[in-house]
């Protein structure tokens, strides 16, 4: 019978592509002159905690004075991710909250500064524990406990008469005083050991990933007092560049699950990791995901309940001047079962991912694509199950270029697509119905027609060009 192809031309929603189970918005907030969203958390009230960087001036007049215009930001939302209240601790940036047994907020961030917040967010108290040798020191990550606080992330240290940064170990009684400080590292001058994320393990100890000694991946494990009980170095890159692990978290056999990133280059050329170890730190399986010219990586990753993994990251510095957030679902041997990306602009980044109740996903990082000024602001997306998003909320100010493409109708068992203002090139995804990737189309041509669809089977497809993923095309081939 003679092979029929009919198409037709509707732009969807991504929450909509096979299912309207859950609908999807964005929301953007922060000061008109920059903001950078780090941490997303769900709150008992059923809506969400953001950790941010407000940004009080413009870039250059932060590079003669850093810091000095930077505060911590909190915003506080709905499950629609409507504001409720916003609050701002001034002179540090955040980097991470989680919600408190009485519904308030611990926070951490630059200058090894915690904050503690009230449920309307206002602060009870703030203490940093900054190096005594003047340097800053950082606290990327915190996780209550039933005595406190554990805090992890980097601090100056000096030791051999060497200035060198140590891993950072801290717990704090719930009134913020210091119980024990560790410091982790070695006597290289210029050896760069940070903890980037923590957790409580089962005894009641500790495991933190983050970079270690010779710039690589490097995983430790603690006593519930800080002692040591084993360390993992990883060198999976170019011996000479840096790996490191943005995130570590528990799987459901008792194990770990690690995303960050690895490094063959100087520049435009690094690869998103996922990585499974046990419980003493030997590898299990190890994913290396290559965007291509550019570096990926990967910042937060959570199990999801069918036993894969939903990986947040970003595709940076790329060489052809663009950028993106990154969603990628692997089952549970890593193994891809579908990737989206969102936005389009270098200053596009994806920093922090948790589950919602509604099997979907919130996400947060920042963004200049959804900004509605000029400059990055503090990005809050609600996805489906998929990784779709509904177009509810107009892009108010995008800054990518206007772009066209377009399926033309061809008799026979292909489609020809046209594009043009593509000014560095164009790609699309192709899914079939249920979801999954099962091609893609790229071309570094900024105009031009693409064939596509002769040798795959009869069926429905869509398919989404890769700088607006909010709008797809649908496919039926028909024998």
């Amino acid at each position: 019978m003679k092979r029929i192809l009919v198409f037709s031309l509707i732009v969807l929603s991504l929450f909509g592509f096979f299912h309207q189970a859950h609908a999807g918005w964005i929301k953007t907030f922060g000061s008109p002159v920059g903001n950078y969203g780090f941490w997303v958390e769900l709150t008992s009230d059923s809506g969400y905690i953001v950790a941010a960087v407000y940004s009080d001036t413009t870039i250059v007049s932060a590079l003669r004075e850093p810091y000095k215009f930077d505060s911590m930001y909190f915003v506080k939302t709905d499950t629609a991710g409507d504001t409720l209240w916003t609050r701002k601790v001034e002179g540090s940036t955040a980097r991470c909250i989680q919600e408190t047994k009485d519904a308030g907020f611990i926070a951490t961030g630059e200058g090894a500064l915690v904050v503690r917040l009230d449920p309307d967010g206002d602060t009870l108290w703030a203490r940093s524990f900054s190096s005594p040798y003047g340097g800053p020191g950082y606290a990327y990550c915190v996780r209550e406990l039933d005595d406190g606080y554990i805090i992890t992330g980097v601090n100056v240290a000096r030791r051999n008469e060497e200035w060198t940064d140590d891993l950072l170990l801290l717990k704090v009684d719930t009134n913020g005083d210091s119980l024990w400080t560790r410091s982790y590292g070695t006597a290289g001058k210029f050896e760069y050991e940070t903890g980037y994320s923590i957790q409580v393990t089962s005894d009641g100890g500790f495991i933190v990933a983050g970079q270690g000694p010779e710039d690589g991946l490097w995983i430790l494990r603690t006593d519930s007092a800080g002692d040591t009980l084993w360390t993992q170095l990883y060198k999976l890159g170019d011996k000479d560049f840096n790996d490191r692990a943005y995130e570590i978290e528990p799987t459901s056999d008792g194990n770990w699950i690690i995303t960050g990133g690895v490094d063959y280059d100087v520049i435009f050329n690094g690869a998103l990791l996922l990585m499974k170890i046990d419980t003493l730190g030997d590898t299990l399986w190890t994913r290396i995901y290559d965007y291509g010219d550019d570096v990926d990586v990967g910042r937060s990753v959570r199990q999801t309940p069918d036993g894969g993994y939903i990986v947040l990251g970003s595709k940076e510095y790329s060489y052809y001047g663009t950028g993106a957030i990154w969603l990628l679902k692997t089952d549970s041997l890593g193994d891809t079962l579908w990737t989206r990306t969102y936005g389009g602009n270098p200053n596009d980044r994806g920093d922090c991912i948790q589950l919602t109740s509604d099997g979907g996903y919130i996400i947060t990082g920042f963004t200049r694509t959804y900004s509605t000024s000029e400059y990055n602001q503090t990005l809050l997306m609600k996805l489906d199950s998929l990784g779709f998003v509904s177009v509810e909320e107009p892009v108010t100010h995008p800054v990518t270029p206007v772009t066209h493409w377009e399926i033309t109708q061809s008799p026979g068992h292909q489609i020809v697509l046209k594009f043009s203002d593509y000014p560095y090139g164009f790609r699309a995804d192709i899914y079939n119905a249920s979801g999954r990737k099962v091609d893609e189309i790229s071309t570094v041509q900024s105009s031009g027609m693409i064939t596509w669809g002769k040798r795959h089977s009869p069926g429905v497809y869509f398919i989404r060009e890769a700088v607006s993923p909010a709008s797809a095309q649908k496919v039926v081939i028909v024998r």
